[in-house]
């Protein structure tokens, strides 16, 4: 079988059932880069001369005429395989991975580079974009049609999320102090709500449960929220509902650059009203640390030292079907490392070393397997599972850095699938 080649040529047990790469049959990856370019990788078919998977597709400039600065993917539990692009080259372009139709629906309404798209959870149809050129716009791809434009909610919006459960409501934040909260049904075009508290540039939004969980049923119940960061160094947890700051949390050194929410059992720092689990936000900063918050009870859980440079990218393991709670945290650092740290402990289990330049994102793409993308232009995939943590392949194929990675497809339904831009 290709796939235990694969696994047995970098000296993990094929036979083991708890193998991060034999959890998916048919596992693909999928990367795309500042190049511009989309490569689509067989993770059980690997070439016989150096051992590493496979590059079955590669889109060239058809699809993108500079780099891809965003990504999103329709949620696991969605039926269609949609990926959704924004580029330097000023527009937003919607593929399937069904029917490997690259770019079938294109946007070309901002006129600067497009710094954010999402996917809605909620409304199949539904897409968000932010843009350089001050634009924020909610598309309706199946009707072809805008549902929502403004170009003056932000200076260089930057970041746009959907609300994990309402349909019409969506956060963005750009190069300014504030968050805009937009509620479409009720107020068309406009901004409905400006949420004041940092004092400096937000840089960063992430919402509780992430966009992975939204539309699984499994999803847990219960409180819903969302997370900034800033260059003013502080961490604001708001009530999307309420539109309200329920906790200031500081303790950063220098700004705050990403976020990652995730449940977690134990612990003794705070409620835990979702089912008895803490509800945590992750911050990594410039200062080279990553704090983890109780973001009910405004409190800090852990400081976690140990990258000598900014950490730039997190990412949470997504729990096995035996677990009720994730088991590690991997952090990305400029210092060219990965972290991974033992969840719920936060003590550090391994550091990860074989990029050589700064490693820009990480992501799971099963439990087990890790992967990350960074700006000495390659992909490398981790087995993560066990007390040794290889590298187990290097992808090249990009001519420039990879920013972002997601996955696409269900883990074990025979398309588990990774991308990045």
């Amino acid at each position: 079988v290709a796939e235990a080649r694969w696994v047995a040529q970098k000296g993990i047990s094929s036979n083991n059932s708890n193998n991060a790469a034999s959890s998916s049959p048919r596992q693909r990856l999928i990367t795309a880069g500042n190049d511009g370019t989309v490569c689509l990788w067989d993770l059980t078919q690997v070439s016989t001369s150096n051992g590493t998977p496979k590059c079955r597709l590669q889109t060239g400039k058809g699809l993108h005429s500079s780099g891809i600065f965003s990504l999103d993917i329709l949620p696991p539990a969605a039926q269609e395989q949609l990926i959704v692009t924004g580029s330097k080259d000023k527009t937003v372009k919607l593929s399937s991975l069904a029917t490997q139709e690259w770019g079938w629906w294109a946007s070309d309404i901002h006129s600067s580079k497009v710094g954010d798209v999402r996917l809605s959870p909620t409304n199949l149809n539904l897409l968000g974009s932010v843009g350089d050129d001050g634009l924020v716009v909610l598309h309706d791809f199946r009707a072809h049609r805008i549902v929502a434009e403004s170009n003056s909610a932000h200076v260089r919006p930057h970041s746009i999320s959907f609300h994990p459960t309402v349909e019409y409501l969506f956060m963005t934040a750009g190069h300014d102090k504030t968050i805009k909260l937009w509620d479409v049904v009720d107020t068309g075009a406009t901004c409905a709500t400006t949420l004041q508290g940092h004092l400096r540039q937000v840089t960063c939004l992430a919402v509780w449960p992430p966009p992975s969980s939204c539309a699984d049923p499994a999803a847990p119940e219960g409180l819903r929220f969302l997370a900034s960061g800033s260059y003013d160094r502080v961490v604001r947890i708001w009530d999307m509902e309420q539109a309200s700051c329920t906790a200031e949390l500081k303790g950063h050194g220098h700004m705050v650059l990403c976020l990652a929410t995730f449940s977690s059992t134990g612990g003794n720092d705070g409620e835990a009203p979702d089912g008895g689990r803490r509800l945590l936000v992750a911050s990594g900063s410039n200062d080279g640390t990553v704090r983890i918050w109780n973001a009910v009870a405004g409190a800090e859980v852990a400081k976690l030292s140990g990258h000598t440079a900014a950490v730039c990218g997190l990412a949470v393991e997504p729990a096995a079907v035996s677990e009720e709670a994730p088991r590690r945290l991997a952090s990305a650092s400029k210092d060219r490392s990965i972290i991974m740290w033992d969840l719920p402990t936060f003590q550090p289990l391994a550091t990860l070393k074989s990029h050589t330049a700064y490693v820009r994102c990480v992501h799971f793409l099963v439990p087990g397997l890790l992967a990350s993308g960074s700006s000495d232009r390659t992909v490398r995939l981790w087995h993560v599972d066990g007390q040794r943590y290889p590298c187990l392949s290097t992808l090249q194929g990009h001519s420039d850095t990879v920013l972002h990675l997601g996955t696409c497809g269900k883990p074990g339904d025979g398309g588990a699938r990774l991308l990045s831009a």
